[in-house]
């Protein structure tokens, strides 16, 4: 029973003997005390998966249907999903190899979001985040590719900078 505020015990409170140990028995059975062991995997992956997604300009049909009043703060692009590699992380441990990864995979001009994911603390034990935004163009001598934003590509612990 709680205690009234502002009132003294005369005497000790009751308390379990129990208490702070494991159960020896619940409902007149013997407990079964069962330990589980999860093992750590030190070992770091050999390959990550990204996922390459174009960005290209929102319709004005489009921008028009988002409210007047939160049109102005929005980014007015849209992420078309293309495909799926599981690529080796010796293939993109510096910014050259990466580029050249994304121009090998791509082949065509325009701008692309590369995705990838990372550990996080929920129950599906991972989220998708932004690893790098790349432009493609066309050139005389061919494709070239340029680096715009690297959200998260240097802090990988593959990267090598």
């Amino acid at each position: 029973m709680s205690k009234t505020f502002g009132a003294i015990d005369r005497k000790r409170r009751h308390q379990r003997s129990d208490k702070g140990k494991q159960r020896v028995s619940y409902n007149g059975r013997k407990c079964k005390h069962r330990k589980y062991k999860f093992e750590k995997v030190y070992e770091k992956r050999m390959y990550l998966k990204l996922w390459f997604f174009s960005v290209e300009s929102m319709s004005y049909e489009g921008y028009l249907r988002w409210n007047n009043r939160i049109r102005h703060r929005i980014h007015p692009y849209i992420y078309r999903p293309l495909f799926r590699v599981d690529a080796y992380v010796y293939n993109i441990d510096n910014y050259d190899k990466f580029l050249d990864f994304c121009l090998n995979m791509l082949l065509r001009d325009g701008e692309f979001l590369i995705k990838g994911f990372r550990k996080t603390k929920n129950k599906y034990h991972a989220t998708n985040c932004k690893i790098a935004k790349i432009r493609i163009t066309s050139h005389d001598e061919g494709l070239k590719v340029h680096l715009i934003k690297d959200y998260s590509l240097n802090r990988r612990w593959f990267f090598k900078k």
